[in-house]
Order: structure tokens, then C-alpha cells, then sequence
């Protein structure tokens, strides 16, 4: 099995007291474990709006750890995943009505599109956010 950890996967590991399910659980899947574009860039925005301070060197040197990290195991959202989204997005107007996109975040229907498109199991705390796709939540001790 493989994964594409959502955003708030990775950033959890950033934290000074981490959870401990969800550290576990990267440690046991962190080499079938993959990361979306959309997550580099939610995560540079974050520390791009941080004032100078020791807490976004801090961020910045973590960053640099998890990019080189996973520097092979990044997925774009490249024209599979537009064809995937498209049909992602039908599928939310049907169930949703057309006003789904005040529902969903863009960036968690580019997660979710890249994660049916490729097979993919989204490690998420949120699964909420990713309807008709598969989830795991990473901190939940019944994962590990």
C-alpha cells in the first residue's frame, strides 16, 4: 500500500510534543509514504508568513529536512490528476449540489484527485475533507 499524507500529517511532526500515534505510524509507513505538491506549498505559505524569529528558523530547517526526505516522492498535479479532478468534482455536484466548492478547500480536491488517480490511501486527521476517497487516519492508535 502506498500513501499521500495530507497536510496536516507532515506538519505534525513539526511540533515540539508531536502525537505519538501519528509519529508511529510515519515510522511505520514513511517509505510507502508520499507527499502532493499542493502540501509543499500549503507548507512554504506557512513559513513564508512567519516574521523573522527563531520559530520560522526553526521551520525553515525542518522544511529543508522533509524536502530532502521525500525529494523522490513528491506527486504533482499533472494532466492525470486534472482528468481525475474534473471527475472528483462532478461527483461532489452530485452529491453535494453545485455549491460543493464553498464545502472542500481546492487544495484538498487536488489531494484527493492525485490520491484516486494513482491508487493511493490519503493519512489524514480530516478525512472528512476527502468524500469518496480512501482515508487513514494516522492518529488513531487503531491504525498502527
Amino acid at each position: 500500500m502506498s500513501w499521500l499524507l495530507d497536510t496536516n500529517t507532515v506538519s505534525e511532526l513539526r511540533k515540539p510534543a508531536p502525537d505519538v500515534n501519528c509519529v508511529a505510524w510515519l515510522r511505520a509507513h514513511g517509505e510507502e509514504s508520499f507527499i502532493a505538491a499542493i502540501t509543499v506549498a500549503e507548507i512554504r505559505w506557512g513559513v513564508e508568513r512567519l516574521p523573522e524569529s527563531k520559530r520560522r528558523s526553526d521551520l525553515e530547517k525542518w522544511f529543508g529536512f522533509m524536502m530532502e526526505d521525500y525529494s523522490d516522492r513528491f506527486f504533482n498535479f499533472d494532466g492525470p490528476s486534472a482528468y481525475e479532478w474534473g471527475r472528483y468534482a462532478a461527483e461532489l455536484e452530485g452529491h453535494y449540489g453545485s455549491d460543493w466548492w464553498k464545502q472542500f478547500d481546492f487544495r484538498d480536491t487536488q489531494i484527493a484527485a492525485i490520491a484516486r488517480e494513482y491508487g493511493l490511501i490519503i493519512a489524514t486527521h480530516n478525512s472528512k475533507h476527502f468524500p469518496f476517497c480512501q482515508t487513514v487516519d494516522p492518529f488513531d492508535p487503531k491504525n498502527l
